[in-house]
């Protein structure tokens, strides 16, 4: 990227960037296969390494990369509306970002209590899935 520079991106001429994803030997419709199963099973393999089980989550957060797969996730791990924050209608998809920002929010709005059981999950690059476990507090 040339001459970036941090600007409203409502105002005036950006530069454009382009990018390409090569889908020749499955790419993403591997993703959309896989996505709406590993990324719960890999929160349950931690909630099993963990010694606990589905019934013992608190409080859910994921990755957003869309509605749709935030909802299979959270039935797949058993937690209702109120377990869980997202922030994909305020932010949209931020890829990455989104785990902490749900957490944050989460947080600071006072969704997460002391000794919660918090599973965090998400797909990540590369057909990589990940899950944690952690007890909110101190």
């Amino acid at each position: 990227i040339k001459e970036y520079r941090a600007a409203d991106y409502n105002l005036g001429d950006r530069e454009q960037v382009y990018f390409y994803v090569d889908r020749s030997d499955g790419g993403m419709d591997e993703i959309r296969k896989t996505g709406p199963t590993k990324t719960p099973d890999a929160a349950k393999k931690a909630l099993k390494k963990a010694g606990l089980e589905l019934s013992d989550i608190d409080f859910a957060i994921t990755h957003n990369p869309t509605q749709i797969l935030v909802k299979i996730w959270q039935d797949a791990l058993g937690v209702s509306d109120e377990k869980i924050h997202t922030t994909l209608k305020k932010y949209g998809n931020m890829s990455g970002a989104s785990i902490g920002a749900n957490l944050h929010e989460a947080s600071i709005l006072g969704k997460l209590k002391e000794d919660d059981i918090v599973v965090m999950c998400a797909p990540g690059a590369g057909y990589h899935y990940a899950g944690l476990v952690m007890r909110w507090g101190k």
